[in-house]
């Protein structure tokens, strides 16, 4: 509720009102009593002078009070408020052009009653006698903004209490008057966004009444004005939009950009809600409008900038018989047929990503929406083999449309390919739309098949070449495969980023989103290859029907957990007293360095040999020092797994062992560090595994030296801003092999892996430990459970928010 309006003169005027009235106000404010002396204030200054003015302004403010304490409380209260026709004053004060003080108060005061009166009769008296309606046509000054935004907040609460009775006090039939409407609209374009969304509001409030006679009213008299304007308007912010695109330098518009999207989507979801009332009276106008003096003229004529408009128009209409022949034909003839509509022509021509993925990125977006938008007719999406998961036959595809996609998923795998991530893995979801079942079987042909078998080698070929030490690539590998699985690209959220208008960059100093930019430096071209080897892995899968069986490295179902219950007989044991950073308090736990795990077990009480879980962490992560002033104690540390790369580790345990003598002191760092080198170990020989790296190629990289490791090979010097290459298969060579093996690849899809090639895996998962690690057995008692653009570039991103909604 906004604040109350108070005079600073205030004080002046109650020594005005004392010599006026005596000392006759009523000590209890919320009373009838208060009413009356507040109505006799009323009734003694009809007149507004500088003298009185900050006087009526405490007595407006005060009416609105006891008049909601009277709805709930006592009705006379509301009974005399109608029987003296009070409103009358607040329209003599309005006709007075008293200035913006009273004006103010007014129209805060009725805002605050409709919004807390309640009891329907109330307001039926509030609105009786067209008092409102001449309010709300008043000519008020709104060059004020404090005018502007308590009048329009007032509309706005009005429009709120329409219904199919209350709309008979707004609208008057017979003169055919509807001020709350008329004198809306005219604010739709207004500076300011908070009245220009009111606006919204009060016409959809409005529209969504049961009133035939105010519908025809609202078609026949102010339709087709307001929808117009509304169009012209949007019209004039797209090129607004476009303009700020094709100027900007550096990114350096980015925010600007943002607020223009930003109200380019309130327009489309404003129109969207009104379509979506279903009025066809309304509907049939607004989609007219919208049609040929938007859509068509601007949007999709800008695809094509030397088309002539009636020629496009008349070319985007289908023949049915032939689309329905086409449809029967061949795949080349459904791609001759693509091209021979020069609108979808031009979409598909933007997805060549040869020296850049900005068109591709976008034309991508409308593709995905245009196939996830139930409200287009699949039949004729069908007859140019744009097939969805609403098609009804889906054993054949668009050979030219998936081309195109896997010829951008080829460049993302390339190290110099200029394909962002976000591009990767959305054209992965249209090709997944357009060639996988509602079964979950693929029509894929056996030459699409083997290219992407080429790609998956190709982009394994640019992992091997950095798997030089898990020290580094173990983490990124983690990292990127947690946040590619943490949440599926949002192609609606993608849409309404500003920034993918904007020319591809490679500074993260923009704050862009790693995705939806390109690498930068080094490190950044390792985690992208990591990430598209894994996309790629994936797709591969889906298109397989296979289930994944080696990621995520470590799951945390085949992990103990806090407040489980071991069985620790037969192993070994170290005590020790930790006392955790920050904290004085000693806890005595025995330690048990499992093949994946380090764990602190409590003896449980009453069951020898047995003990609960008081921690439990992975050993790869452990960081183990000793204490200089201590030989008998240890530090250690252990983080969680960052959220993001960019992120800094949460520290899981920051702790102090004391062991009961030098010698298990001793002991107990040797076996921390080499468990976690052969933690790190076993996961980096699964990854070798799925990077086709026999066992002698791993042992021969992951071989620490006497220096320890470094991110590359003492005989390979890495180039300045490029990943060295080392042994990569010839592409042509792979190509060959698999185009000659396709077929007997696609009969063994799901047959049985070379037991050779799993021998890591399962040694991650194995139960036993090795080099006298002992295996626990957790017990039945413990807990479970796992787990520069051009317009024609540019106007396809609208093209997308639209067919999106």
């Amino acid at each position: 509720m906004p604040g109350l309006v108070i005079s600073a003169e205030l004080k002046e005027e109650e020594m005005l009102r004392n010599k006026i009235f005596g000392s006759s106000k009523p000590k209890n404010v919320h009373s009838l009593e208060n009413l009356k002396y507040l109505y006799n204030v009323l009734l003694r200054h009809q007149t507004v002078t500088e003298s009185n003015r900050a006087l009526l302004v405490e007595t407006l403010r005060s009416i609105s009070e006891i008049l909601i304490w009277g709805d709930q409380n006592d009705s006379t209260v509301f009974d005399f408020f109608l029987e003296k026709n009070m409103l009358v004053f607040f329209i003599k004060y309005l006709e007075q052009k008293s200035g913006q003080y009273i004006s103010v108060q007014l129209l805060q005061t009725l805002n605050i009653l409709f919004e807390n009166i309640s009891k329907e009769t109330c307001i039926y008296f509030l609105l009786s006698n067209n008092h409102v309606n001449s309010i709300i046509s008043h000519q008020f000054d709104f060059t004020d903004e404090e005018v502007m935004a308590y009048y329009i907040s007032f509309m706005k609460t009005l429009s709120l209490k329409l219904n199919k009775y209350t709309i008979h006090f707004f609208f008057n039939e017979h003169s055919e008057d509807f001020p709350l409407y008329t004198q809306a609209i005219k604010f739709f374009n207004h500076s300011e966004s908070m009245v220009r969304i009111a606006v919204r509001t009060i016409t959809l409030n409005i529209y969504k009444v049961e009133n035939q006679r105010m519908q025809t009213f609202i078609r026949e008299k102010t339709c087709a004005p307001y929808f117009s304007n509304l169009v012209w308007y949007m019209g004039n912010h797209v090129l607004e939009l476009n303009s700020c695109v094709q100027h900007d330098i550096n990114h350096k518009s980015k925010d600007k950009l943002q607020d223009l999207v930003a109200e380019h989507l309130d327009h489309l979801h404003y129109l969207n809600d009104i379509l979506g009332l279903g009025i066809d009276l309304l509907n049939n106008i607004l989609t007219d409008y919208l049609l040929n003096r938007l859509y068509i003229p601007l949007y999709v004529n800008s695809l094509i900038p030397d088309q002539d408009s009636q020629v496009g128009l008349s070319e985007s209409q289908t023949n049915t018989t032939d689309d329905e022949k086409l449809g029967k034909d061949s795949v080349t003839a459904s791609s001759l047929s693509l091209l021979q509509r020069p609108y979808i022509k031009a979409i598909v021509e933007c997805l060549d990503a040869v020296d850049d993925d900005f068109r591709a990125l976008l034309a991508l977006c409308l593709l995905y929406a245009i196939g996830q938008n139930t409200g287009l007719n699949q039949e004729q999406l069908d007859t140019i083999n744009f097939t969805t998961r609403m098609s009804k036959r889906k054993d054949t595809y668009n050979e030219l449309l998936v081309d195109k996609i896997i010829k951008i998923i080829t460049l993302s795998s390339q190290f110099a390919g200029k394909v962002r991530l976000a591009t990767l893995e959305l054209s992965i979801m249209v090709l997944n739309m357009l060639v996988v079942m509602d079964d979950g079987t693929s029509c894929l042909r056996d030459n699409h098949y083997a290219t992407l078998i080429s790609i998956k080698e190709e982009s394994m070929a640019l992992l091997r070449d950095v798997f030089k030490t898990e020290e580094i690539f173990l983490d990124m590998f983690e990292d990127e495969f947690r946040e590619m699985t943490k949440r599926e690209l949002n192609v609606e959220y993608l849409t309404m980023e500003a920034t993918i208008l904007l020319q591809p960059t490679s500074t993260p100093l923009t704050d862009i989103k790693f995705i939806q930019r390109l690498p930068c430096g080094e490190v950044e071209r390792i985690r992208k290859a990591i990430r598209v080897y894994l996309h790629i892995r994936k797709l591969l899968q889906n298109l397989n029907g296979d289930i994944e069986t080696q990621l995520p490295l470590s799951k945390s179902s085949d992990c103990v957990k806090v407040g489980d219950v071991l069985d620790l007989n037969n192993s070994d044991l170290i005590g020790c007293t930790v006392i955790r950073d920050k904290s004085s308090k000693k806890e005595r736990r025995f330690l048990v360095i499992d093949i994946t795990q380090l764990i602190m077990v409590e003896p449980e009480t009453g069951r020898l040999g047995w003990g609960v879980v008081r921690f439990a962490g992975y050993l790869q992560d452990v960081e183990v020092t000793g204490d200089r002033d201590d030989s008998r104690s240890l530090h250690i540390n252990i983080h969680k797994p960052a959220s993001s790369h960019l992120a800094k580790p949460l520290p899981l345990l920051t702790a102090k062992l004391t062991f009961d003598d030098h010698i298990r002191c001793v002991a107990a760092k040797q076996r921390l560090t080499k468990g976690r080198t052969k933690a790190r170990q076993r996961k980096m020989m699964v990854i070798a595994n799925m990077l086709d790296l026999t066992t002698t190629q791993a042992n021969a990289i992951l071989q620490p030296s006497s220096t320890g490791y470094s991110l590359f090979s003492n005989s390979v010097r890495p180039v300045p801003g490029r990943i060295t290459q080392v042994t990569s298969r010839p592409r042509s060579q792979a190509v060959s092999k698999v185009t000659e093996e396709v077929s007997a690849l696609k009969q063994v899809r799901k047959s049985d892996t070379d037991l050779s090639k799993t021998d890591a895996y399962q040694a991650l998962n194995s139960s036993q430990h090795v080099d006298g690690d002992s295996s626990l057995r957790q017990s039945t008692q413990g807990s479970s459970g796992a787990s520069g653009a051009s317009g024609g570039e540019g106007i396809l991103s609208h093209l997308c928010l639209i067919f999106a909604l």
